[in-house]
């Protein structure tokens, strides 16, 4: 009776994970102090994602809606949840635990506040099969404070910081995007293949290039206000460059690379944790 039900709630709704796509799901109350904790990774992985990555990534904040866990996993090809728990374990402890481990059958008495993300899982599999993800992770971190109020405390704070890192690992696994980008420099404009800027910064019109020790960061500017060098298409193929000659002077760079008609190649990496691309050493390369 309960799963009669929520097939007949599931094909008044519209699915959003199509196939291909690996769905990350944050679960539970930002009001609740750490049990938001879930919820916070979702929103710091979305920010995270390269624009490549979104076209098979979708990241889903679903509060304490169990039903949306069932009906946004549906189609997906893979499927990551996160939440917090409470077992007794050290405050910021994460477990990566099979959702075959955790998965629970709805309760009798079936409503759609006490139907659970574990009791979706249970459900969506048996209501839809193979259209269901078979592969499916949960990671779990222990709450210290599930009282009213906003924020999570510090340990919980560090992990999910850390859970965020361990996702993101496992998406740029998942879809194999661990080569590094390759750019060149000449005449103080830093120059990206058409294939680096759809992956990092497509449909965007400016970057920051940001020195930050010996390294180079270059951020995607997302919002029109937020200034930044203009990226620049310069030829047929799509290519984009982006000026740093003020920069690379200021720094005292290789003047055959500001003005002259010496070029440079560099490779490249995204870093999650900075939302950038990085040119590891820049400043001691040329």
């Amino acid at each position: 009776m309960v799963l009669q039900r929520l097939a007949d709630l599931s094909a008044t709704t519209s699915r959003e994970s199509p196939a291909g796509m690996l769905t990350v799901i944050g679960c539970g109350n930002l009001a609740r102090r750490d049990d938001g904790a879930g919820v916070v990774v979702a929103q710091r992985l979305a920010a995270a994602l390269t624009p490549a990555q979104r076209r098979r990534v979708a990241v889903v904040d679903a509060g304490t809606d169990g039903m949306g866990v069932m009906l946004r996993a549906e189609g997906a090809s893979a499927l990551i949840l996160v939440d917090a728990s409470r077992s007794g374990s050290e405050p910021g402890a994460i477990h990566e635990v099979p959702a075959a481990e955790i998965e629970s059958v709805p309760p009798a008495s079936f409503n759609l506040h006490d139907f659970r993300w574990d009791h979706a899982l249970y459900a969506g599999r048996r209501m839809h099969g193979e259209s269901f993800p078979a592969d499916v992770r949960v990671f779990l971190i222990e709450a210290a404070d599930l009282s009213f109020g906003i924020g999570l405390s510090a340990a919980v704070e560090r992990a999910a910081g850390r859970v965020v890192e361990l996702i993101l690992a496992r998406i740029a696994a998942w879809l194999g995007d661990e080569c590094p980008a390759a750019l060149t420099l000449r005449h103080g404009s830093l120059r990206l293949p058409l294939a680096t800027y759809e992956r990092y910064f497509a449909g965007l019109d400016s970057v920051l290039l940001l020195p930050r020790g010996g390294d180079l960061l270059i951020l995607p500017v997302r919002a029109a206000a937020g200034g930044g060098q203009l990226l620049k298409v310069i030829n047929a193929a799509g290519d984009r460059a982006v000026s740093g000659v003020e920069m690379l002077r200021a720094r005292n760079f290789d003047p055959e690379l500001i003005d002259g008609c010496r070029e440079a190649a560099y490779a490249a990496r995204w870093s999650a944790a900075d939302a950038a691309l990085i040119i590891d050493g820049f400043f001691g390369l040329e």
